[in-house]
């Protein structure tokens, strides 16, 4: 065997031997959006779309669902959509919400070349300061899309957390070696931390239970069941949804030559996702999950009584 196959070989054994991750002392809930309009999706043709119909009234929703219940929401907004409305946003994050990026127009990194994303991150951070008047340190990639260089280049650029890796088939796991798991979910690099999506899964299937499109699409008895399954042993849930998941309009003018099955995507399962978030909410009440959001959790593993538990642990 040569020398280079000998390290590599103690490297991945090194890693399997050191993947123990300690659990939490206590079990949180971080319910996010990704906050993007209907003509963002990714298999509509966008720049036939028209932009004079929103959607947006899905982040109402979503907001005064979870206000109603003293829920904090996170927010991963569009650079485009935080420009459009800033006293929107201004409000949200005098509510308690916490406001990070989601990118400036729904672009994938991986379709940029890294000087390209950097520039993006850059003009998301200068809008961000502009109107709320605080640093932005939060980023989730669109479409999960993201590797280890763009990863390094938001550590470089000062943000202090991200949410662009998921367990789920068709992406790639992120690579986070040289990052500490601090538990099942959440992976540590000083103090950048990688807030990782997970889905419940089993030696026979895979179901997606962090949310997305598939929470409204899937069959909700399916997914009850799965998340109640997971729910007994994950320490920290993770959901994420869209405006349009939740919004109560009608739907919008697809652009010309959009497909049927495109269409039924688009709509099966909006007008009944309100009533699956909040049976959610109420299984994660009963599994006893402290609502957080990703910056307050973030503040949580940094501090002193946390670093002592884990010190004990």
């Amino acid at each position: 065997m040569s020398k280079k196959a000998i390290i590599l070989s103690e490297e991945v054994t090194q890693a399997k031997a050191t993947f123990n991750p300690p659990k939490l002392k206590d079990k949180y809930a971080v319910l996010s959006m990704d906050v993007e309009d209907w003509y963002h999706t990714g298999y509509l043709r966008e720049k036939a779309c028209d932009r004079s119909y929103s959607m947006l009234d899905g982040l109402d929703r979503f907001i005064q669902i979870l206000s109603d219940r003293g829920i904090h929401a996170q927010l991963f907004v569009l650079g485009e959509v935080l420009k459009a409305y800033p006293t929107k946003f201004q409000e949200l994050q005098k509510l308690g919400h916490k406001v990070a990026s989601h990118g400036w127009s729904h672009h994938q990194p991986l379709n940029m070349s890294v000087s390209e994303f950097k520039n993006e991150l850059q003009l998301c951070q200068r809008t961000h300061e502009d109107i709320l008047g605080k640093p932005l340190y939060g980023y989730r990639a669109p479409c999960f899309s993201m590797d280890r260089e763009r990863l390094n280049t938001l550590i470089k650029l000062g943000f202090k957390y991200d949410s662009s890796s998921i367990q789920r088939s068709h992406h790639q796991r992120l690579n986070l070696r040289g990052f500490t798991p601090v538990s099942q979910n959440i992976f540590q690099s000083r103090s950048f931390f990688e807030f990782q999506l997970a889905n419940f899964s089993t030696n026979i299937f895979k179901w997606p239970t962090s949310g997305g499109g598939a929470m409204r699409i899937m069959p909700w008895e399916i997914t009850q069941n799965a998340l109640k399954m997971q729910l007994k042993s994950l320490d920290v849930y993770s959901l994420y949804i869209h405006p349009i998941d939740i919004s109560t309009k009608a739907n919008p003018p697809f652009p010309n030559q959009t497909s049927l099955l495109h269409k039924l995507r688009f709509n099966r399962g909006r007008f009944s996702m309100e009533e699956r978030l909040i049976s959610l909410i109420s299984n994660l009440q009963q599994h006893g999950y402290k609502f957080t959001t990703y910056s307050k959790l973030r503040s949580t593993l940094l501090s002193d009584n946390f670093r002592t538990y884990a010190r004990r642990s």
